[in-house]
């Protein structure tokens, strides 16, 4: 079944299949046309021939019979005898039928047919005479072509036949010749077809690889100039190259718009977040609604914070101007201070674990400290969404052989293995996610930072059992003595 579907879809679904198959088809067609169009008009040939030859035959005997037909029987035969005989030549075969029953036969030498063969078509024929030619083929391989026609005296028939065979052989020479000649010039056609298709779809594949390497950096220079190519393909390329220029001026603009809008709104949600904080520092003017109230803004504008600053960094990526400076750190004490500020913000037990065994080094990795710390805000706000109440939240930082690991484990609702693949694309949020507030852009940029730090993300869960994230830094290649 694949295999039909393949050989279908390769005959069907290109250009070049189907204008193979539409060339094929027509060519066929042609042949068929021309090889029974010059069968039938070779017959009709002979058949008109042998038609106004019999008509002319029956005239001629008809003005004998009328003048012997009354005399004795054996006068009358030997005189219709001769007439017969003065019709037959090399080309026609006469024969006479008489109402008495007798038949006046050729002898061997006359005409192109043998008089055994006139019997064997007495046989066949039906009783009464017809005005259709009969075309018979004979157990010998002979063809016979004849006509028995009445006379306008009662009981005479005429009868005409022809050897048609030579004729047959060459019907049969000239249909095998016009076989070979349509199966090249079929050939022939299809291999020229397949050079035409190829100088049209080569362009096409241009487009449609040009058009597969688009993306946010290479939109702006994604244009295609063809060498040479047909009308309507140059009027295709040049609407294609239109379009990425209008791409690419539209993403431009909407970048700008993007990174433009969250760096003026990070100024005054920093004022507000300021005086929120400064507010909710006043013990004795609130009461424990307002400082309730006034608690929830502050952290509702720390999420919008981290938002815009998502924002900024996919649009600062996007522009290509996501610029990080890396630099060697001791990632334990940021460990330390983002898991003592999460346990008091999330009210939930972040545990803090770390194993670096004697003999490897001083504890470093080379990452950007505030785009780290972004990052693990990021994983640890994560876990902290989809994990039940009062569930602890794992952060370790592991060393081996192999590298440093900083990973971020949970024990809530975990990930479905069909959309584990698609947790890091923009705006893409599980079927769990539904439960909680959030923009779909937070692991999009927890990939880009990490990747841009140099670094990779992994990502094990098991549905209902939690996830863990995992920051591997490779480690750092041995130092060659000079």
């Amino acid at each position: 079944m694949k295999q039909r579907s393949s050989w279908r879809q390769h005959l069907l679904g290109s250009i070049e299949g189907q204008l193979k198959l539409a060339t094929g088809l027509v060519l066929l067609l042609g042949f068929s046309i021309a090889s029974l169009g010059t069968l039938w008009v070779t017959r009709q040939n002979l058949v008109h021939d042998l038609e106004a030859d019999s008509a002319s035959i029956n005239r001629s005997i008809t003005g004998e019979a009328k003048a012997l037909i009354a005399l004795p029987t054996l006068e009358r035969n030997r005189r219709l005898l001769q007439a017969r005989e003065r019709q037959t030549n090399w080309k026609h075969t006469v024969w006479l039928e008489l109402a008495d029953g007798t038949d006046l036969l050729p002898s061997h030498s006359e005409g192109s047919v043998p008089p055994e063969v006139i019997w064997e078509l007495l046989g066949r024929h039906n009783p009464s005479a017809t005005t259709v030619p009969r075309e018979t083929e004979m157990r010998d391989g002979t063809t016979v072509l004849s006509l028995r026609q009445n006379t306008p005296i009662p009981g005479l028939k005429v009868g005409v036949a022809q050897n048609i065979t030579a004729f047959s052989r060459a019907i049969n020479q000239q249909v095998f010749l016009l076989a070979v000649t349509w199966g090249g010039a079929l050939l022939l056609s299809l291999q020229v077809t397949s050079l035409l298709v190829k100088r049209i779809v080569k362009p096409l594949r241009q487009l449609g690889a040009a058009a597969a390497d688009v993306n946010s950096e290479t939109l702006p220079q994604s244009q295609i100039l063809l060498n040479d190519p047909p009308l309507e393909v140059a009027e295709l390329a040049t609407a294609y190259n239109a379009l990425m220029a209008r791409l690419a001026h539209a993403w431009r603009q909407q970048q700008e718009f993007v990174g433009s809008v969250s760096h003026e709104l990070r100024t005054p949600l920093t004022i507000i977040s300021g005086y929120l904080q400064r507010t909710l520092r006043r013990d004795g003017n609130l009461t424990p609604t307002q400082r309730n109230d006034l608690g929830i803004a502050a952290d509702e504008t720390d999420r919008m914070k981290r938002l815009l600053g998502d924002l900024l960094t996919l649009s600062r990526s996007d522009c290509s101007r996501l610029e990080l400076v890396r630099q060697r750190i001791d990632p334990l004490p940021l460990l330390q201070e983002l898991v003592d500020q999460s346990s008091q913000a999330l009210a939930r037990p972040i545990a803090l674990e770390h194993h670096w065994p004697r003999g490897h080094g001083h504890r470093q990795i080379l990452a950007c400290p505030d785009q780290l710390k972004q990052v693990l805000l990021n994983l640890i706000e994560n876990a902290d969404k989809y994990s039940p109440k009062d569930s602890p939240i794992e952060v370790g930082l592991l060393h081996t052989l192999a590298g440093s690991t900083i990973q971020v484990k949970d024990h809530g609702d975990g990930i479905l293995p069909d959309e584990l693949p698609h947790i890091f694309e923009r705006f893409y949020r599980g079927s769990s996610s539904h439960r909680q507030a959030g923009s779909g852009l937070g692991l999009s940029v927890v990939q880009l930072l990490v990747e841009a730090m140099g670094a990779a993300i992994q990502v094990e869960s098991s549905p209902g059992q939690g996830s863990c994230f995992s920051l591997h830094w490779r480690a750092d290649p041995p130092q060659v003595p000079a």
